[in-house]
């Protein structure tokens, strides 16, 4: 079923909308700590979706407590799962409340260590969430002693293209 909703939500705003209407934010969240590999994936897939590009969602997400889980997340052992993670983060850290709670919940450190061991899209995942993050001064410091400034220096010189776009 998550994963119906999370088809559903991509790109279409009033099915965002009907689905979010449904409370299934909240069920959604659930599935996130409910420790089910599967539950946990399509969960964060829904609410990535859920949360592009729509601040109410984004606050209704960090409201619901969806941040802390998908943190957790970001440290699994499937770099497919801290991928997910990082994009979900992504998209909730454009609401301003959020991008505080995601850094003062710990995300700085597993994202910088994404940028290390991600794959092609999680290491741009892990840019563009530093990116958004970077924006709150408290986030920003904890970046600088996280080491984050010559990982980013190395993604511009070395990455690929849209990598190295998102390390600027």
């Amino acid at each position: 079923a998550a994963t119906a909703l999370a088809n559903f939500a991509w790109n279409s705003e009033r099915n965002k909308a009907l689905i979010v209407g449904s409370d299934a934010i909240m069920f959604l969240v659930s599935m996130l700590a409910s420790g089910s590999e599967v539950g946990l994936t399509t969960a964060a897939a829904a609410l990535r979706n859920l949360a592009c590009e729509n601040i109410e969602n984004q606050m209704c997400i960090g409201r619901a407590g969806g941040i802390p889980p998908l943190v957790e997340m970001l440290s699994s052992h499937s770099v497919n799962n801290q991928t997910l993670a990082a994009a979900t983060l992504t998209n909730l850290s454009v609401f301003e409340d959020n991008n505080k709670i995601i850094g003062r919940v710990g995300a700085i450190p597993p994202l910088v260590k994404l940028l290390d061991d991600g794959n092609e899209e999680g290491i741009g995942q892990a840019a563009a969430c530093l990116w958004n993050l970077a924006n709150d001064p408290e986030n920003s410091d904890t970046m600088i002693s996280e080491g984050l400034i010559p990982k980013l220096v190395y993604l511009l010189q070395e990455a690929p293209g849209h990598i190295s776009r998102c390390a600027a």
